[in-house]
């Protein structure tokens, strides 16, 4: 498989648009919704890390809008990260379309601080991964930060495994429920960007790419319409 690396120009078809209808994956990148509650109304449990955070009141209310609004879109298969928060986000959608929701664990979120315990209360943890995020944005990379894994290893098990997810459906939509990380590396990488993170992933956003062989196009990028 030919990946596009930095300083490589992206790869691009002989046909531009690749329709489903010529054969080409349709790949709808979700990212998983809001997992951060605002107030004590929606507290964390006990025992909640960065790793297996469920959805909060808001996040679980933008999966039934983002189900809702491509209730009309028939899927042929949807995939989601292991992480509680994406299972949630794809189980609204999966129920309406009468899919099974199929676990990918290579598209989970980039692994940070691995070895550490974050904090379980909802603020501290939120504050800590602002700072993560807001770090690894300035610099478009995963490797400034500590400990975390690095963007050479992010990027080849999140890019073969969506190419792959689109490889077992051609000519179908897929939709891929799974992390601003993954959706980041992603994206960067049919672009042939060198940075990792380039763009912020709204919870439940939409981006959307065409796959066929070892041709990508980009369709969409960061779509919100549903939550409006």
């Amino acid at each position: 498989m030919s990946l596009a690396t930095p300083n490589q120009a992206p790869i691009f078809a002989l046909d531009p648009f690749l329709n489903r209808k010529d054969g080409a994956t349709e790949l709808y990148l979700i990212r998983h919704g809001d997992a951060f509650p605002d107030n004590d109304d929606d507290p964390l449990e006990p025992g909640t890390t960065y790793e297996n955070r469920p959805l909060s009141k808001l996040g679980r209310e933008q999966a039934r809008k983002l189900a809702a609004h491509f209730n009309a879109t028939k899927f042929d298969a949807i995939y989601s990260s292991p992480l509680i928060r994406c299972r949630q986000t794809a189980t609204p959608l999966a129920e309406l379309q009468s899919l099974e929701v199929q676990i990918e664990p290579d598209i989970r979120e980039v692994e940070l601080h691995r070895g550490e315990t974050p904090p379980v209360d909802a603020k501290a943890m939120r504050e800590q991964l602002d700072q993560v995020v807001r770090l690894a944005a300035q610099a478009g990379r995963w490797g400034v930060i500590p400990n975390a894994e690095t963007g050479e290893v992010f990027r080849q098990r999140v890019v073969p495994a969506i190419d792959q997810i689109a490889n077992l459906h051609p000519g179908e939509r897929v939709a891929i429920v799974a992390h601003g990380g993954t959706i980041n590396m992603y994206v960067a990488n049919l672009l042939g960007m060198e940075r990792e993170f380039f763009f912020p992933v709204v919870n439940t956003s939409v981006s959307i790419t065409r796959v066929k062989g070892n041709s990508r196009v980009l369709v969409t990028l960061n779509d919100t319409c549903h939550l409006r």
